[in-house]
């Protein structure tokens, strides 16, 4: 007589059984950490707008060699520009917390100076590699980040211009450079189930360690003494940047092996 009572309860019990929800989906970190996976493997694609800056050098250091024999001052300004780019970037990294990314992008570094009411632009187009150390936070929704490393710089073809009613030959150069990298930013996951996918903004930075607060590192200038007066016929700029500042935003797919 006792079996009914058990019957009658295991009865009851079994709709409710059956109405439980599956569960969800888990979010990309702890769905790594069930796989037990250890590595993270991210694919970046991204737009930029990018500045470059060269400081305007003290006054005393705007002093040229005049041949035969000689020295003159030269104005030199400072230049700055505001342009874009884009590129991809491919990193790997141990649980989402220390890693490698390597990066291509291209953009078109530009600046304009003036000196007395002149303006001159400076530029190129060019192709940077940085090669990064990434520390990040693996949180689940928003994950801080930290990058720092070298980057190759090899620019196009530099061109220079100028506005000056006296028609003043001017030109730019610019040879392959090394600069130091480096910025932080915020990934942020999106909840889409079966994928990780994500939004990277990163505010970053290149110092160029080569360039020097010294004219001659910084120009040349065709020149020509007439009795006391030194005429300046022309003047090529060098366009290698000396700071470079970038905001980036994209969209990432990681995977975790």
């Amino acid at each position: 007589m006792r079996t009914i009572p058990l019957l009658v309860m295991g009865l009851a019990a079994t709709p409710a059984l059956a109405q439980t929800p599956p569960p969800a989906a888990p979010a990309p970190a702890a769905a790594a950490a069930e796989t037990g996976s250890q590595m993270e493997i991210g694919v970046h694609a991204y737009g930029m707008a990018i500045g470059s800056f060269l400081t305007e050098i003290d006054e005393s250091k705007k002093v040229i060699d005049v041949p035969p024999s000689g020295r003159a001052r030269v104005v030199y300004p400072g230049f700055g520009g505001f342009s874009g780019g884009g590129g991809i970037a491919v990193d790997v990294s141990w649980r989402g917390i220390v890693g490698l990314q390597i990066g291509l992008f291209g953009s078109n570094d530009v600046g304009s100076g003036s000196i007395n009411d002149v303006d001159f632009d400076i530029g190129q187009t060019a192709l940077h590699l940085p090669l990064l150390l990434k520390v990040a936070a693996p949180v689940e929704t928003v994950r801080p980040f930290f990058v720092i490393g070298p980057e190759f710089v090899f620019p196009g073809d530099a061109e220079a211009s100028t506005d000056f009613p006296g028609g003043v030959a001017v030109a730019a150069e610019a040879d392959t450079y090394l600069a130091l990298a480096f910025g932080f930013g915020f990934e942020f996951v999106l909840p889409v189930t079966g994928m990780d996918v994500r939004i990277p903004l990163t505010l970053r930075g290149a110092w160029n360690p080569s360039v020097e607060d010294d004219i001659n590192s910084r120009a040349s200038f065709d020149v020509e003494r007439n009795g006391t007066t030194v005429l300046i016929n022309g003047a090529t700029f060098k366009s290698e940047w000396e700071w470079q500042a970038a905001a980036t935003l994209g969209v990432a797919f990681y995977f975790h092996p």
